[in-house]
């Protein structure tokens, strides 16, 4: 009997976690729907030129989930198709375009530089 209950719960924790993945999937392809949105291409500069709110410094903010909270653009747009930002490193804007969230025109740089 032990080893069903055992069985039963494992089988509706593994259920769960297949839910919740699929549900978080689903929330991460809608914020990065959102996000592809927010954006219009620059043909001269080859900027993307963040149309939704930004912060006064300039930086585009994007909200990432439902939950209060954002982020910046263009670390949303450089974890979303580089990679996640070292640890102890800042985005370096390229091109100077500080709405740009273009991944191409980021790089990943100490602070100092």
């Amino acid at each position: 009997m032990t080893r069903d209950l055992e069985l039963i719960s494992t089988e509706s924790l593994k259920r769960e976690i297949r839910e919740r993945l699929f549900k978080d999937h689903q929330i991460i392809e809608q914020a990065r729907e959102r996000f592809e949105k927010s954006y219009r291409k620059d043909s001269m500069t080859g900027c993307w030129l963040w149309m939704k709110p930004t912060r006064r410094d300039g930086y585009g903010r994007f909200m990432l989930f439902t939950i209060p909270g954002s982020t910046t653009a263009h670390r949303y747009a450089y974890t979303l198709y580089r990679q996640p930002i070292p640890k102890g490193l800042v985005l370096d804007h390229l091109c100077r375009t500080r709405n740009c969230v273009n991944p191409d025109h980021l790089e990943a740089v100490t602070y100092s530089e």
